[in-house]
């Protein structure tokens, strides 16, 4: 059985080593470079301040390497869904469409024993490869950590426990839609539908913020905020500004405000903080990070259980 699921499987395994490759090369290079550079600028002094020689010097090191990553972490959002596509939807599918589900289910293996050792063999490929997918990025990604944390959204998907519980859910949930469609390419286009929907929509949009009440905190309005300090590693929700009593301002406010403030010459920061305005703003302290980490692995695993369930059950009449 194990000689089995190689052969079937092995081009999509080694697909996926060579992705993991072809991502590492990359970040090594600019990984090195960027621990180099972070050295020689002494920004290891700067983390967590605020004065005008470490606001340049963080800017320096921002404009030469945050923009690069900026640019490829979004990308990487796709592995976790194209594995669950490439690998997931057509496990059993594809057995229906070619119709080697007659030889493969009347072996003496049942259809469950059988569904079972592939999605055990392949689940531990998932783990495997997630694993190293987030120790390459959590080690490229580290002096950056070091100055802005790694709690916003932008950076939270990659580290910690999320690549692994990503990946899995939807190799799961591939094969799920899979064994329901009975037809590889619709699965795949199923698949990335719902997951879409239920990543981004369901829980990166509307559960995450919600894990735990966020804090709030109020600043002067001209306080400076610089990014690559992000609050100290704190994942910032949302903000705006009050009046002297506490009312929050709509942002049609705060726009004709800040017009007015213009049309006097000044700035628009300067003028609330002459009239008693306040910044204020939501957010979630960067020691929640794991909370919220095991939190929502565990909501992914917890899909997944569940669909290997059910899949198991949809398994007896797939065909």
């Amino acid at each position: 059985m194990s000689w089995l699921i190689w052969r079937q499987h092995r081009l999509a395994v080694l697909a996926s080593l060579l992705l993991l490759v072809a991502v590492a090369v990359p970040l090594v290079i600019s990984g090195l470079a960027m621990r180099s550079g972070y050295d020689q600028l002494g920004l290891a002094a700067c983390a967590g301040h605020s004065d005008p020689r470490c606001l340049d010097l963080l800017g320096q090191f921002s404009d030469q390497y945050r923009g690069w990553g900026q640019q490829l972490l979004p990308w990487l959002n796709f592995v976790p869904v194209l594995f669950g596509a490439l690998v997931g939807a057509p496990l059993v599918a594809r057995e229906i469409e070619q119709r080697t589900y007659l030889l493969a289910w009347t072996q003496g293996v049942t259809r469950r024993r059988w569904l079972a050792a592939k999605v055990t063999a392949l689940a531990l490929v998932v783990v495997l490869l997630g694993a190293g997918f987030t120790a390459l990025i959590t080690w490229w990604r580290w002096p950056l950590d070091q100055l802005e944390g790694h709690f916003a959204p932008t950076v939270y998907d990659f580290e910690g426990l999320m690549p692994t519980a990503y990946t899995l859910f939807a190799f799961v949930l591939g094969t799920f839609v899979g064994v329901v469609l009975r037809r590889t390419v619709p699965a795949m286009g199923t698949l990335l539908a719902a997951f879409f929907v239920i990543r981004y929509l369901l829980v990166e949009v509307l559960l995450r913020p919600r894990f735990e009440a966020p804090l709030s905190t109020t600043l002067r309005a001209s306080a400076a905020r610089p990014t690559i300090l992000a609050g100290a590693g704190n994942w910032e929700t949302d903000g705006g500004f009050q009046d002297a009593v506490g009312r929050r301002l709509t942002a049609d406010e705060v726009n004709r405000l800040a017009r007015q403030a213009i049309d006097a010459g000044l700035s628009p920061n300067a003028w609330f903080q002459q009239h008693g305005y306040l910044r204020w703003l939501t957010y979630q302290p960067a020691d929640r990070f794991w909370t919220f980490q095991v939190v929502e692995a565990a909501i992914f695993l917890g899909l997944s259980a569940l669909l290997v369930a059910v899949t198991f059950r949809l398994i007896r009449r797939a065909a």
